[in-house]
């Protein structure tokens, strides 16, 4: 049984979030550092502005570049393994979801999970919501490998209390990208 994170190291992940929220190029390292922290295999971050559909960020943590390049190509296997879009949607944006306990039949079936997932021996997925409104979606996916525990109260625990940290985090990545637009716009008007 693992042990529940440290005070210290619990700060020190919360501090990497908000250099990612300052410095978008530093959420590699956040993420990094949380899925080894959590002890999972891989990690994915997304955000994307609504409605136009921009990827603001997609960064990987511990992922083969052929998986990177074609996971687009199952953006609605990955949907369908969580139980559809209505089931997503109405997922709490406070707590993490662990797709063994949405869609316990997920693994078994689906295009996604036997042809990307079962091959790397990723057997459970753990995501956390970022984002979810009329100006964005995102989350952040952490893949758990057969060789470990299954996901435990410990990784639950510990995903819960950086939530809202992620979410703020994404918040001011947003806000400083809708800036750097106007800005740009702003410039581009005044020199015409």
């Amino acid at each position: 049984m693992r042990s529940p994170l440290s005070m210290a190291r619990l700060s020190e992940l919360i501090g990497l979030i908000y250099d990612a929220a300052i410095d978008p190029s530093r959420w590699s390292v956040a993420i990094e550092e949380i899925r080894i922290a959590l002890d999972f295999e891989n990690a994915a971050l997304n955000l994307q502005a609504l409605p136009s559909g921009e990827v603001l960020l997609n960064v990987t943590s511990n992922m083969p570049q052929d998986y990177v390049d074609r996971i687009a190509d199952y953006a609605v296997d990955i949907t369908d393994q969580w139980g559809g879009l209505a089931m997503l949607l109405a997922l709490p944006m406070d707590q993490p979801a662990v797709m063994s306990r949405v869609n316990p039949e997920a693994s078994t079936t689906n295009r996604y999970s036997l042809e990307w997932a079962k091959p790397r021996g990723l057997v459970d997925v753990m995501g956390l919501g970022l984002a979810r409104d009329e100006r964005g979606f995102g989350s952040l996916g952490l893949g758990r490998h057969e060789s470990v525990e299954p996901i435990g109260d410990h990784e639950i625990e510990a995903a819960r209390l950086l939530i809202p940290h992620l979410q703020r985090a994404a918040t001011i990545n947003r806000l400083l990208d809708m800036a750097a637009i106007a800005r740009s716009t702003s410039r581009r008007c005044s020199t015409r």
